[in-house]
């Protein structure tokens, strides 16, 4: 029950699953890289879940980043922007996905520290 509830909340926050494995160099650092490759993902789509919604892919792809993109959900608008760029959209979408799969990878990266620890016990 432990192991689920730890990568339960490393799903939620990025990076807490090293924080409670005392980690806690490594919990800040990917906290502070997932959530600003995710943030300047965002933010080249112009804060709108538009795009996202539109990619369907992209769209599921960005939960796995847990809080922030819970966060950015409830926040954003669903309207285009005229000022954005297919250029800078793509490249928004390729941020979001960046992030989301380095949050899934720290996930399993945690489930195999955790899976060695409760071997050795």
């Amino acid at each position: 029950m432990k192991k689920i509830l730890i990568l339960f909340l490393s799903w939620l926050v990025p990076g807490s699953g090293y924080w409670i494995l005392r980690q806690k160099a490594k919990g800040i650092v990917f906290f502070f890289l997932i959530v600003s490759i995710y943030y300047l993902g965002i933010q080249m789509l112009d804060f709108s879940l538009y795009f996202l919604q539109k990619h369907h892919f992209y769209f599921t792809l960005n939960f796995a980043v847990g809080i922030p993109s819970i966060v950015f959900s409830s926040f954003a608008n669903n309207q285009i922007k005229l000022s954005s760029s297919p250029d800078l959209n793509q490249l928004g979408f390729l941020c979001v996905a960046v992030s989301s799969l380095l949050n899934i990878l720290l996930l399993s990266k945690t489930y195999f520290i955790l899976s060695k620890v409760s071997s050795r016990q």
